[in-house]
């Protein structure tokens, strides 16, 4: 059990982290890839949108009323595409965690099956 409180507490931290706890390193490290990248997204998104602006104002620093409303007017304008990204962020994350439940578990019950006696490390004779 511990195992698999260990392996689902791992990939709520960050997607990929269970997986690499379950000894699925490929999977683990493309998943944390991805989600990064997902993460980062509406951030690179935002700067794009409102960064030529910034620019524009010649050196000068804008106030946060400014930087507030530009943002705002941007998330408004395009809001389909970050609720696009942030859902799919959410379903990687879900699929992360059930992901490392199911990998958890079967290690556990092959461990079960194949041990004998041995502390659980699968060596039978």
């Amino acid at each position: 059990m511990k195992r698999i409180l260990l392996s689902v507490f791992l990939s709520f931290i960050g997607p990929g982290l269970g997986q690499i706890y379950n000894r699925e390193t490929k999977k683990g490290v493309l998943l944390l890839l991805i989600s990064s990248i997902l993460f980062l997204m509406p951030l690179i998104w935002l700067m794009a949108q409102i960064g030529p602006e910034i620019k524009a104002l010649g050196g000068q620093t804008p106030s946060p009323e400014w930087i507030q409303a530009k943002v705002l007017a941007a998330i408004k304008k395009d809001s389909h595409v970050l609720n696009l990204i942030s859902f799919t962020f959410l379903g990687l994350w879900a699929y992360a965690i059930t992901q490392a439940y199911f990998k958890a578990k079967e290690i556990k019950d092959e461990d079960k099956t194949e041990g004998t006696g041995t502390g659980g490390m699968g060596i039978g004779v």
